[in-house]
């Protein structure tokens, strides 16, 4: 069957469902002329759902939903697909490709022919689940248009749709948003400048531990269950020099606390700082140059609008605030209810950042190379992923099957 036909027969359903909405309002104003009492709503739209051949109304508010009509559906709900993603629809549900729950969905081979099922498959779990989603874009290139992605969003046809996402630089000097995180999330993301082993080596010492604590203490002092950077730099600055401990947010605390904190300070913090702390300084350095807390706080709109977010490696800052906004989609959230995330390496990468590691349920992971065996994913422990191949003439194999995007002419 033709996609266009489909696409107008739930137009019709929609139209048909619409109807009967109004109807049922036009119905309950009538009640007291035709019945000779007033009637509830409720009761005329039983009556309409009734009459049209549902069981009951809510049988017919299931269909609106599915088709995309239901008003209490977040704006990033699908309500129409042109003819490449209704194939590239098909083809993932052929393939029974989903967002899982314990793991990641990689999509190996060229980045730019992963790109359409990524983005696809992002776009239907975003209107599924109803949860903002965010795109991670790793890149050289100054603008989210001139990625590989792009060509995809324009032949899903969605360039509107992405035009309302809240869009960020992450490399830029200066940032439209205000970005905060939780003390332990700040700690996830300054880690993640730090190469591999050294970075879980560092997060399990009594430095990082303190670290963590510090900016908790001073984002308490600020009354913040988020905090910006500040409390990092404050926080970088005693690990750097412990001395600067005495008179700062030790005199604040009471007096168990501060006794616990002195003591660990004595025994944890050494009289030089340790290189890992040291390179994680230089990239805290770096952002407050750019960072300022201006505009929108990042961490509320994410819970009502997707995130596009570029960044480089080759800045170690930009790492670090990919990491906080990675953290407002996955770790605020239950295990069970994390947001969709789709990670896109648009240029030649050493595995996937770090802050994914340990970080991958329902995350869809484009990290353009072909190669399975490559020893980032055991590294990573993602031996619960599932791997999907994507092949240059736009075929998917995964699970043993094959399946092509052809688009049906209608």
């Amino acid at each position: 069957m033709a996609f266009s036909l489909l696409r107008s027969l739930l137009a019709v359903s929609r139209l048909n469902i619409i109807t009967i909405k109004r109807q049922a309002k036009r119905l309950k104003n009538a009640t007291p002329d035709v019945f000779g009492q007033t009637f509830p709503l409720s009761v005329c739209q039983e009556a309409m759902a009734r009459a049209n051949g549902f069981q009951h109304w809510h049988e017919a508010q299931q269909v609106l939903s599915r088709v995309g009509a239901d008003r209490n559906s977040p704006w990033w709900t699908i309500k129409s697909r042109n003819d490449t993603h209704q194939a590239t629809l098909c083809a993932l549900v052929t393939l029974e490709l989903e967002l899982l729950r314990d793991g990641a969905l990689v999509m190996l081979g060229q980045a730019a022919n992963g790109a359409l099922p990524a983005l696809g498959l992002l776009l239907e779990e975003m209107s599924f689940s109803k949860k903002p989603g965010l795109i991670l874009v790793e890149t050289d290139h100054p603008a989210m248009q001139d990625t590989s992605l792009w060509p995809a969003v324009l032949e899903l046809g969605q360039e509107d749709l992405l035009a309302d996402f809240r869009s960020v630089d992450l490399r830029e000097p200066r940032l439209p948003v205000a970005i905060d995180a939780e003390p332990e999330n700040w700690l996830r993301a300054l880690a993640g400048v730090l190469p591999d082993p050294k970075r879980e080596e560092w997060l399990g010492t009594g430095e990082a531990s303190i670290l963590k604590d510090l900016i908790g203490h001073y984002a308490e002092l600020r009354r913040m269950e988020v905090c910006d950077l500040y409390p990092v730099k404050q926080a970088m600055a005693v690990i750097m020099n412990p001395k600067m401990l005495v008179g700062s947010v030790v005199s604040r605390m009471t007096g168990d606390a501060r006794t616990s904190m002195k003591m660990d300070c004595e025994r944890y913090l050494a009289d030089s700082p340790s290189p890992c702390a040291q390179n994680v300084m230089k990239a805290v350095e770096q952002l407050d140059g750019r960072y300022h807390r201006t505009g929108p706080i990042l961490h509320h709109e994410s819970k009502r609008r997707p995130v596009i977010a570029l960044f480089s490696r080759d800045d170690p800052a930009s790492v670090i605030l990919a990491g906080a906004v990675h953290s407002m989609f996955y770790w605020r959230w239950p295990s069970d209810e994390t947001c969709p995330i789709l990670y896109f390496a648009d240029k030649t990468v050493d595995g996937p950042p770090a802050f994914l590691r340990g970080a991958a349920s329902r995350a869809l992971i484009v990290p353009g190379t072909p190669d399975r065996s490559w020893s980032w994913w055991h590294e990573a422990g993602w031996h619960s992923s599932m791997f999907a191949s994507i092949g240059t003439d736009r075929t998917i194999t995964a699970a043993g099957r094959r399946c092509k995007i052809e688009t049906v002419a209608g």
